[in-house]
C-alpha cells in the first residue's frame, strides 16, 4: 500500500439529459450543468486515474464503522476489489473517514483500488446513502471516444448491489485469461490486440519479454501475445522461446498461457478451454431468472441473511447440490461466494474453501474459492500456500483457474498483491 500526501481534485463538468439507465442502475445524471470534484485530503494506493485514460470509472462512496452502512460498505469493497484485475475499469473509493482509519481499513482487508480519505465529493455528486457506486461515462455526447479535456463531459448512473454483482461475475465468468474484456473498434483492448496481430514473430517475442510494457494491464496483453505467437511462429521456434521464457516469467497469467500453448502446439491438447458450467449458468440465470429450471437457485436466494452467514448452513447447502447440472452448479458457486463474503469464522471458512478447491468439478468455483483464501488466510500461512501450489500443479484449467491458484499462493506467502511480483513457480 502506498499513500500520496497531497490534496488532489479532478474537476468534472456535469451534464443533464442522461439516457435511461439500464436494469439494476439508477439515473443520477445532473439536473443542470455544474462542476463536481473527485477530491480527497489524502490518497492511498497511488491514484491511477489519468485525464487521458479511456477506462470506465467506478466511484465508490463508502463509510467505515460497525453499523449496517459500514458492514455493507465492506461487502461492496470486497466485490470491487475483484475488479482490479480488469484493465477496462478503474475503481476510486471516496470516504469522509480520516487517513488513519482508512489506512487500517486498507491493510486489514487488502484493498487494492485507489482510496481517498477525508473526501467531501459525496455532496458534489449528491450521494446521500452509503455505500453508493457510480459508473462514470466520460465520453463526449455522440462519441465513442473519451473526452481528453481537463474538464470532462460526463454522465453517471448509480449501480445497485445486483448490478455490481453482475460486473464482478461477468469479469470472472470467462476463465479464458486471454479473452479480451470488451470488443468494438473504439475499445482500447481491441486496438491493443489488433496491434499484436500486426507484429512479426521477433516483435511478439520482444513484447512478451518486456514486463514493463504490460505492467498497466497486469499481464493480459502479454498473455494474449503468447496466443498470437503460438499461431505465427514455427513450431520449434515457439517451443524453444516459450520454454526459455517460462523459466523466468513471474506473471502467473503469462506463465500459464505459455504452458497452455506449448501443449497446444505440441498436440497434447486442443485450444478449447472455454467458460465453465457455473459461468454459463450465471449468465443464463441473469438473463431469465424465472425459468423453471432455476428453482434451486431461487430457493437458495430466498434463504435469510443470517443463514447465509452461517458456515455450517452453507456447507450443508453446498453438499446438497453436488450435481453437475447448471442450477446445482450455480448454487454451489453462490455458496462459495457467500462463504468468504459473509462468514466471519475465518478458520472454518479457510478449511471449507480448501475442500472446495480439491473437490469441486467446476473451474470457476475453484477459482472463486482460491480468491476467498486470500481473504481468510493470514499472511505467512505456509500450509495454505503449499496446498494451493500443489493444487496448481494438477489444475486442468490452465488459463483461468491455475493462474489464480498460483497468485493466491504467492499472496498468502508474502502478502504481496501484485501478480508481477509473485515468486517464480517451478515450470
Amino acid at each position: 500500500m502506498t499513500a500520496c500526501h497531497f490534496c488532489g481534485a479532478l474537476s468534472i463538468l456535469l451534464v443533464s439529459g442522461v439516457s435511461e439507465a439500464p436494469a439494476g442502475q439508477t439515473d443520477r445524471g445532473a439536473a443542470s450543468s455544474g462542476e463536481a470534484e473527485i477530491s480527497a485530503h489524502r490518497w492511498f494506493n497511488n491514484p491511477v486515474f489519468k485525464l487521458k485514460d479511456d477506462r470506465e470509472v467506478l466511484l465508490f462512496f463508502f463509510t467505515l464503522g460497525a453499523n449496517e452502512a459500514g458492514k455493507e460498505s465492506l461487502r461492496t469493497a470486497e466485490k470491487l476489489n475483484r475488479l482490479c484485475d480488469n484493465p477496462k475499469r478503474v475503481v476510486i473509493g471516496l470516504t469522509t473517514a480520516p487517513a488513519s482509519q482508512v489506512e487500517r481499513f486498507i491493510k486489514q482487508h487488502h484493498i487494492r483500488f485507489t482510496v481517498g480519505s477525508g473526501s467531501r465529493s459525496a455532496t458534489a455528486f449528491r450521494v446521500e446513502k452509503f455505500p453508493t457506486v457510480l459508473r462514470i461515462d466520460r465520453r463526449r455526447p455522440g462519441s465513442d471516444e473519451p473526452s481528453l479535456h481537463v474538464v470532462q463531459t460526463v454522465a453517471w448512473v448509480s449501480l445497485n448491489a445486483e448490478a455490481i454483482d453482475g460486473l464482478v461475475d461477468s469479469t470472472a465468468a470467462s476463465t479464458d485469461s486471454t479473452s479480451l474484456p470488451t470488443s468494438g473498434e473504439g475499445n482500447p483492448w481491441t486496438r491493443r490486440f489488433s496491434s499484436l496481430q500486426e507484429m512479426d514473430v521477433i516483435d511478439l517475442m520482444n513484447f512478451i519479454e518486456d514486463v514493463e510494457s504490460d505492467r498497466e494491464y497486469q499481464g493480459w496483453s502479454r498473455a494474449a501475445a503468447v496466443r498470437v505467437l503460438s499461431e505465427a511462429a514455427p513450431k520449434e521456434d515457439f517451443l524453444e522461446f516459450a520454454a526459455a521464457r517460462l523459466a523466468v516469467e513471474s506473471n502467473a497469467r503469462v506463465r500459464c498461457n505459455l504452458k497452455y500453448y506449448m501443449d497446444v502446439v505440441s498436440g497434447l491438447r486442443k485450444d478449447d478451454e472455454g467458460q465453465s458450467v457455473s459461468a454459463k449458468a450465471f449468465l443464463a440465470f441473469r438473463d431469465d431468472p424465472e425459468q423453471e429450471s432455476w428453482a434451486p437457485v431461487r430457493a437458495y436466494q430466498a434463504i435469510g441473511e443470517q443463514e447465509r452467514a452461517n458456515w455450517r448452513r452453507l456447507l450443508d447447502v453446498y453438499h446438497g447440490h453436488f450435481a453437475d447440472d447448471p442450477a446445482n452448479t450455480l448454487v454451489r458457486r453462490m455458496v462459495v461466494e457467500d462463504l468468504w463474503h459473509r462468514c466471519t469464522d475465518d478458520i472454518q471458512v479457510r478449511n471449507a474453501l480448501m475442500e472446495v478447491i480439491s473437490t469441486d468439478p467446476d473451474a470457476s468455483i475453484r477459482m472463486i474459492a482460491a480468491m476467498g483464501l486470500t481473504k481468510k488466510c493470514a499472511t505467512g500461512d505456509i500450509e495454505a500456500a503449499e496446498f494451493l501450489e500443489a493444487m496448481a500443479e494438477i489444475e486442468p484449467n490452465l488459463k483461468g483457474t491455475r493462474p489464480m491458484l498460483e497468485y493466491a499462493a504467492g499472496r498468502i506467502r508474502t502478502g504481496e498483491t501484485h501478480a508481477d511480483d509473485l515468486p517464480v513457480a517451478n515450470p
